[in-house]
């Protein structure tokens, strides 16, 4: 199985603008654990169930999580309402939603980053996969010479 990380993003927290911890630059994983989430029951809701429970239960408390069967979207543009808080990633911060606002989570060693990989099998010979791979690249400035290596071995068998 062949594994390369192609980019990471800051995690971010979205909030009512009138939230107390709206006024801070950035929130510490700690400051989020009296808040009720809101997350999507799909993609990637699980998986920012699974962080903000790992997170939050080092300090004790079994963090009040709702989860619903929307889109981000949905659940972006009712934060405002004070409703609760949603972990979100940078790649959201360029749509803008009424009354809410978003903030840095930071942990115990600084800023959290959510890494995006991709994993493929090694005997994968797929063109898609290849222009896919030499796009990420080129946009995010990644050296994936393993990559390259893996198929000149490929070709050549």
């Amino acid at each position: 199985m062949n594994r390369a990380t192609f980019w990471s993003e800051r995690l971010l927290v979205a909030m009512p603008a009138a939230h107390a911890l709206a006024e801070r630059e950035w929130v510490q994983w700690y400051d989020l654990r009296n808040e009720t989430f809101l997350l999507t029951a799909s993609d990637p809701g699980p998986e920012s169930r699974d962080m903000v429970l790992g997170r939050l239960s080092a300090f004790g408390t079994r963090p009040k999580i709702k989860m619903h069967g929307v889109s981000r979207e949905s659940i972006m543009s009712v934060l405002g309402g004070g409703l609760g808080v949603t972990i979100t990633c940078e790649g959201a911060a360029g749509a803008q939603y009424p009354d809410v606002v978003l903030r840095e989570v930071h942990g115990s060693h600084g800023l959290c980053l959510m890494s995006y990989s991709g994993y493929w099998r090694k005997d994968n010979t797929n063109p898609a996969l290849r222009h896919f791979l030499a796009y990420v690249r080129s946009r995010y400035s990644l050296t994936l010479i393993f990559l390259e290596c893996a198929f000149l071995l490929a070709d050549r068998s």
